[in-house]
């Protein structure tokens, strides 16, 4: 059965240190600990009496532990019989969430409720794994692919909306970048586009500045039996 230990050094390799990234939807990250996962499994590192950013910073590696075995049980994980599975699935619900369980799911022919039971379990462990592996690789970059076009989608949109001052038209998704508004992107983003290009701007306001990244960690996940 697949060993959490084997999978620990594999996402501590891509997570790093502290982040503070205003393009991630996540907020505050250390070792890719957010600060609302710590608030549902962590506690009060430095004292004060909340959780908050400056715990973050102060995460170590058995915090990570601690957090990564959540995501590891969300998959039932221990009882998944082939190791490179269970690594490229406990890792997808690790940056992704539900959809890390709801797409391998539709993929086995399952309720896609984002819950994972005995007959997802039995389901998986009965597919011809290298098979299976091969399918969740090809999702996981399409799902990759498909948050950074729509990213740049959106931006290319909006970008549009201000040369044709139609304030009307921007887009702003619901409960992230709310201070996207048409006057940020008239005074922050048209000066940095008109200056340096749209390729240079999409790197550097969209998901598209992601991208290189997800997809090389995606290709650091292969299979063995």
């Amino acid at each position: 059965m697949a060993d959490i230990k084997l999978l620990a050094p594999k996402i501590l390799k891509w997570e790093g240190g502290f982040v503070n990234d205003p393009a991630d939807t996540g907020g505050a990250t250390n070792k890719g600990v957010t600060l609302s996962t710590w608030k549902q499994v962590g506690y009060d590192k430095d004292g004060d009496d909340d959780i908050d950013v400056e715990d973050i910073k102060l995460l170590d590696e058995a915090d990570f532990t601690v957090v990564l075995r959540q995501y590891w049980n969300r998959w039932m994980a221990d009882k998944i019989g082939n190791q490179s599975v269970a690594n490229i699935l406990v890792d997808w619900v690790w940056g992704s969430g539900k959809w890390g369980i709801v797409k391998p799911q539709q993929i086995l022919g399952v309720i896609a409720d984002g819950k994972v039971g005995l007959q997802t379990i039995t389901a998986l462990n009965n597919q011809n794994q290298k098979e299976f592996f091969d399918k969740i690789f090809s999702s996981r970059f399409k799902f990759i692919t498909d948050i950074v076009d729509a990213s740049v989608q959106k931006f290319q949109h909006n970008i549009q909306a201000v040369k044709n001052n139609r304030a009307q038209d921007i887009i702003v998704t619901p409960g992230w970048n709310q201070s996207h508004t048409f006057e940020y992107y008239l005074q922050t983003f048209m000066p940095y586009l008109v200056t340096n290009g749209e390729e240079k701007a999409l790197l550097k306001f969209t998901n598209k500045r992601f991208l290189n990244g997800w997809m090389n960690r995606l290709k650091d996940y292969t299979f063995s039996a």
